[in-house]
Order: C-alpha cells, then sequence, then structure tokens
C-alpha cells in the first residue's frame, strides 16, 4: 500500500475488530493488509451474491448472522482445504526458532 492509496472510516462491531486483529496477528500482517487479503479472496471466490444473507434464511432464536457469518467461514476453511489436499497441497507449521539468552533482554 502507498501513500496514493484512498483513506476512509469505517464502522464495524468491537467483536468483529478483535477478530480481524487476532487475524493479522497470526497471518503476520496489519490490520488492513489482513482486511485487503480477505476481501481480494471473496471476490477472487466469487462470493458476491450466494453469500447468506438474514433476508435468505429463517434465523432460529438466538443464531445471529454473526453465528452464520462464521458458520460460511469455517464452511469455506473447510472447503479450501479440502481442495487443497487434493492438489497435493501440504500445510506445515511455521516454526519460530527462540531467541537466545543475549536477545531475550531486547
Amino acid at each position: 500500500m502507498s501513500r496514493e492509496d484512498l483513506h476512509f472510516r469505517l464502522r464495524i462491531p468491537e467483536d468483529l475488530k478483535q477478530r480481524i486483529a487476532v487475524a493479522a496477528s497470526e497471518n503476520h500482517r496489519s490490520m488492513t493488509a489482513e482486511i485487503i487479503a480477505r476481501l481480494e479472496a471473496s471476490f477472487a471466490m466469487g462470493a458476491t451474491s450466494d453469500r447468506p444473507r438474514a433476508s435468505h434464511w429463517e434465523m432460529p432464536e438466538g443464531v445471529t448472522l454473526d453465528d452464520v457469518s462464521r458458520a460460511y467461514e469455517e464452511a469455506t476453511r473447510q472447503a479450501i482445504s479440502m481442495a487443497l489436499k487434493r492438489l497435493g497441497v501440504v500445510e506445515r507449521p511455521i516454526v519460530v526458532a527462540d531467541k537466545s539468552p543475549d536477545e531475550a533482554d531486547t
């Protein structure tokens, strides 16, 4: 991103902001980069009209749109994971080396 990119304010629920912050940290990127990556991925997958919306679903009492959104995201992650496995892509955890005792104080 550059200083020439568009800047605008965005209102989002606090819990969503926290989820973005956690995901950004886990992915080693800024919250802005996390949001952009997720938006780009959603458009790349064509998720513009088939995403569940409250008006399309009869929601049981106590189930929120946020619950549906989390379920949709989990199902999407699972589907992507299965597709990658079929291609032979293997997910490996990133191992971060511990700091040496000399570096621990810095």
